[in-house]
């Protein structure tokens, strides 16, 4: 999931954008910011000041393509059905073609357990590859990632999360299915 936002309410203006680990910021004068959410949540450590690893080099390199396509025409990554898309993120001119349309629902088999979790969420594809998870709580808060997953099954840590109602969204093939799980 790729956010961008505009910033000009404020001087300098410009724009930024951001994973929910990585966040990069590009003022108007071509000055940028970079920044680890997980390891720096208050952005005081620039790491642009102190180098990048290869890894971040790449993050940084694809929040600034998907800016620069976001600011000029649509996307095939920003979770809306725009601009000639048959779908959300799909079909149309420039995304990968829909397995489904909006008036003709796919099942996705997906299995959740144990459910209420305690420790490890266990999640299992019937019939697909599960690309990414993200787990969020009831207010859309996004809690847990796992991204790069390639495969039919995955399990995830929610160990520290507290006592809540889960919605649990993943994408499998080309379909996005979101499930509930309850955390005890």
């Amino acid at each position: 999931l790729v956010n961008h936002c505009e910033i000009g309410l404020e001087t300098p203006s410009g724009w930024t954008m951001r994973t929910s680990q990585y966040k990069l910021i590009t003022y108007d004068d071509a000055t940028q910011e970079f920044y680890d959410l997980i390891a720096d949540s208050l952005e005081v450590n620039n790491l642009l000041i102190q180098g990048l690893t290869q890894t971040q080099i790449d993050v940084k390199a694809d929040l600034e393509a998907e800016a620069a396509q976001q600011r000029d025409d649509f996307s095939c990554r920003d979770f809306i059905q725009n601009g000639d898309e048959g779908g959300i993120d799909c079909g149309g001119s420039f995304c990968a073609p829909c397995t489904s349309s909006t008036a003709e629902t796919v099942e996705v088999d997906v299995q959740l357990s144990p459910n209420p979790v305690v420790d490890q969420l266990s999640i299992q594809a019937a019939d697909g590859i599960i690309k990414y998870v993200e787990i969020f709580d009831l207010q859309g808060k996004l809690l847990l990632q796992q991204t790069g997953i390639n495969a039919a099954s995955t399990q995830l840590s929610v160990a520290a999360l507290s006592p809540q109602m889960l919605y649990v969204r993943l994408r499998i093939g080309d379909q996005v299915v979101v499930r509930q799980a309850i955390k005890q």
